[in-house]
């Protein structure tokens, strides 16, 4: 190809390469392109998913259900140091011995939800499909989409205190700078949770986000009573007789229920 070098040089040659590269497609291909399918394509790609919704979470921590067959107070209404008896019936084929322990994954009672959703700015009918960046025991075991509820309610603490990099997460998070600076000066020996913090600092509602969130929120723990019951004479069952957790809360707000112990209250 021939150029006038005393027109415009860089525009005869970038014309003339554009020309050539589409030339080139045009005959060749482009060698980066995917290759064509060689058959007919799904226009949809289908992921089935079974079992039930806490399924990935009882994998993980190797629990069964159990069904409540009895559940009534063993104290008198109003006693300061309320006790219920929780009796189960065990899977077939499961036993177990005096002094056994059973382990329990307990849900949020839907008052503590409802303080949290407000206190994050959540919509708790947002559905969330979490997928962990490496499958480590510290991720969350979820393997289904769940709503913000469901998240609150079955997957994650709400009422544990914070780390030292906790507090640095929310000072950094804070868009106020009093704020911020409140957080930042704290000690690790605040008596706080990490809900009570973030309510504590109202610039922190709806902004953090979903991967901060997660980190401040580890996943739920199962808890563990003592079997009082004997196999000698109900094997098929066991009997729990459990303290109910319901006492001034550390930080002097309001009080706190136990997770596991208010969970079983109400079964």
């Amino acid at each position: 190809a021939a150029a006038d070098a005393s027109g415009d040089l860089g525009a005869t040659v970038r014309t003339f390469t554009a020309d050539l590269r589409t030339a080139l497609l045009a005959r060749y291909g482009d060698p980066d392109a995917a290759p064509a399918p060689s058959g007919p394509t799904a226009a949809h790609e289908v992921r089935e998913i079974t079992g039930g919704p806490l399924d990935a979470a009882a994998a993980r921590h190797a629990l069964l259900p159990l069904t409540v067959t009895a559940s009534y107070d063993l104290t008198a209404p109003g006693h300061p140091r309320a006790k219920r008896f929780v009796r189960l019936r065990l899977p077939e084929g499961v036993t177990y011995r005096s002094g056994d322990h059973v382990t329990v994954l307990p849900a949020h009672e839907p008052a503590l939800v409802e303080r949290a959703l407000t206190a994050l700015g959540l919509d708790p009918d947002t559905v969330l499909d979490i997928r962990p960046t490496a499958p480590t025991r510290t991720a969350l075991p979820v393997d289904r989409p769940v709503t913000v509820r469901e998240l609150l309610t079955r997957h994650v603490e709400l009422q544990h205190r914070p780390r030292s990099a906790d507090l640095a997460l929310l000072a950094a998070a804070n868009p106020c700078p009093p704020e911020a600076a409140a957080l930042a000066a704290l000690p690790d020996t605040d008596p706080r949770t990490v809900l009570e913090l973030v309510e504590d600092h109202p610039a922190l509602r709806g902004a953090l986000t979903w991967s901060q969130l997660l980190d401040l929120l580890p996943p739920l723990k199962p808890r563990t009573y003592s079997v009082s019951s004997s196999p000698a004479r109900q094997p098929d069952h066991v009997d729990l007789m459990v303290s109910v957790l319901d006492a001034p809360a550390a930080s002097g707000n309001g009080r706190y229920r136990g997770t596991g112990s208010t969970h079983l209250a109400t079964l």
